[in-house]
Order: C-alpha cells, then structure tokens, then sequence
C-alpha cells in the first residue's frame, strides 16, 4: 500500500513538473537603451606621495565639475524563463550589445580678465564599448524588475578639449581619438564594471512577442585615467564614474 502511495506521488509532482515547465523555455530580447549620464570625478593622490600641498594644488588647478551627458546602444538578452504559476515567473538572462557613454565636465574658465574673451572650458570623454553581462529578472504579470551587471569594455575611446566663448562665437577643439590597442595608454584598467537596475512593463503582447518599455538606473565604476604620454610631470590618477538614467525601448519573444 505505502509503494502505490508513494508511486502516485511521483506521478502527480512529475505532472505537476511537466505543467510549470511547459509554460517555461528560452527568452529572446532586444532592447535600445537611451539615457543621461550624470558625471562623477575623483583623484588618487598616491602619485604623490606625502607631498600633500602639491596634490591640493593641482587639484584645485583641475577641478572638474559635473555636466550632464548623453547615452545609447542597442542590448540583446537571451536566457531561460522558468514559470512558476501562472502570474510569476523568473528569467536568468546574459546580456550582449553595443554602448555609447559619455562622461562631461566642465573646466576652470580662462582669460577671464577680461569679460569679452572668458573661454568656458569642457572635457567630453566618449567610450563605444562592448557591453557584457548577466541580467536576471522577476517577472509578475506584465511587470519585471531586474538588478544587472557587467563589464563595458571600450573598443574605442575619444577626449575632446573644448574651449567657447559665448560673446564672439568662438571655439577650440583638442581631439584624441584612442583605438582599443592604445587603451592601456591612457587607462589603468581597460574596462568599466556596472551594475543597473531595471524596471520593465510589457504594454503590448501577442501569442509570440511582448513590446517592452522600460525605465534603467545604472552605476558605472570608476575607469582609472592617467596619460602615459606625459613624461614632464606626475599627475594624479583620475577616477571618471558615472551615475545614469534612461528609458529602453524594446521586444521579447515569448518563451520558445
């Protein structure tokens, strides 16, 4: 009697197994992220040593404040979505694409003895990067909420020195344009760890797909600069991070 019972058990949590996971299977996405990078900055003063006075001197001739910049790429996602009841459900997803950052400041003004000729002066550092990660979701009804991370490692990098002037219309450009084998020359790592979280709502679905509209809060980690090229002086490392905010616009196909 107790084998029949403990046969019959089996085949209800086998059905029952059969029943969750028919519903679940592979998730395909493509999502296009566009958003705002707020800058953060930061020095490293071991370059210098104890010379305390010379570190806040150049720190106070280099102050860098932030300006808002601006983001985008295009993310593709595959991974396995394990439906545990009709309502919830769970995606384990990697994370593979392309990303545009930029990280802005604003300079020291200069020439400013005189009014006419102040020259308000910006540093633009743009990355096209290969984005790499893992995102995994918990999915309710037509709602997901995700925390992801990864690693952003630039293919290409540029740093632009700009100087305007507001009352004659005039600007300066400096350009460096760095290329993925030059990396290291201009960057301690030659990669930006990240973490995100994302809100997602599905506003449209079909048998096959579900359009996605999502709102994304992301921290990048410090990507270590210090020209190498500099052989006249010793200059601090600098710490370029960033705090972003977007929207993604994208699509899921329902789970294959």
């Amino acid at each position: 009697m107790k084998t029949i019972k403990t046969i019959i058990i089996l085949l209800i949590l086998i059905f029952n197994s059969f029943n969750l996971f028919a519903k679940s299977g592979l998730e395909i996405g493509i999502f296009v992220p566009i958003g705002m990078s707020i800058s953060l900055h930061a020095f490293d003063s071991s370059e210098y040593g104890n010379n305390n006075s010379g570190f806040n001197q150049y720190k106070e001739n280099n102050a860098k404040k932030t300006k808002a910049g601006f983001e985008i790429g295009i993310l593709s996602q595959l991974g396995y979505k394990f439906q545990i009841n009709k309502d919830f459900s769970v995606s384990l997803l990697g994370e593979l694409g392309y990303f545009r950052d930029s990280i802005n400041y604003s300079l020291k003004d200069t020439e400013t003895n005189s009014y006419i000729f102040v020259m308000k002066n910006s540093i633009y550092n743009t990355f096209d990067s290969l984005l790499i990660g893992a995102i995994p979701k918990l999915n309710y009804k037509n709602f997901s909420f995700s925390l992801g991370f990864g690693v952003k490692v630039p293919l290409y990098a540029e740093i632009n020195y700009s100087s305007k002037n507001k009352s004659i219309g005039y600007i300066t450009e400096n350009i460096t344009m760095i290329k993925a084998n030059k990396m290291k020359t201009y960057f301690k790592y030659q990669a930006i760890p990240f973490i995100k979280f994302v809100f997602d709502y599905s506003f449209y679905s079909s048998v096959k797909f579900d359009m996605v509209l999502s709102a994304y809060f992301n921290y990048d980690f410090p990507i270590y600069y210090q020209n190498k090229n500099l052989n006249n002086s010793v200059n601090p490392i600098e710490k370029l991070s960033s705090i972003d905010l977007g929207i993604k616009l994208g699509v899921k196909i329902r789970p294959i």
